[in-house]
């Protein structure tokens, strides 16, 4: 039996959706055009699964300067049967995303933005002292 949650008076859930529809659009948009910056190993482990990526130069991502790949045909369903899939996209990891309720798309490699970070910076730090008390501090 499914149980659907009601959603509060005064509000829709046209606006999370079309969030998440956003950024699942930017995220196909970045890896058609732009790309990841991906291991060496992980860039081969795709070309030898027949996935269909070119390389775009070098990430300005990544710490060490990995080479970018971006996706010349679809995104994958699912990339199971690559052994480090953590940083590539697939329609299973939106899912996931949709499931999970992240609507900050983590699990997508999405950061958050600075007014984000910020709020959870303030909240950790107005809550410190009740986790020090938690923790016999």
């Amino acid at each position: 039996m499914e149980i659907l949650h009601p959603v509060p008076a005064g509000h829709t859930a046209r606006p999370p959706a079309q969030q998440l529809r956003q950024k699942f659009r930017t995220s196909i948009q970045f890896w058609h055009e732009t790309g990841g910056g991906l291991d060496e190993a992980v860039i081969r482990e795709l070309e030898a699964h027949g996935y269909p990526i070119l390389r775009n130069g070098v990430s300005n991502y990544t710490r060490d300067k990995k080479s970018r790949i971006i996706f010349t045909g679809p995104i994958p369903d699912d990339t199971d049967d690559i052994k480090s899939s953590k940083d590539i996209p697939s329609w299973k990891r939106m899912c996931y995303c949709i499931l999970k309720n992240d609507h900050n798309c983590r699990f997508m490699g999405f950061g958050l933005t600075r007014q984000q970070q910020r709020r959870i910076d303030i909240i950790r730090k107005k809550y410190k002292s009740v986790e020090a008390m938690e923790n016999g501090v």
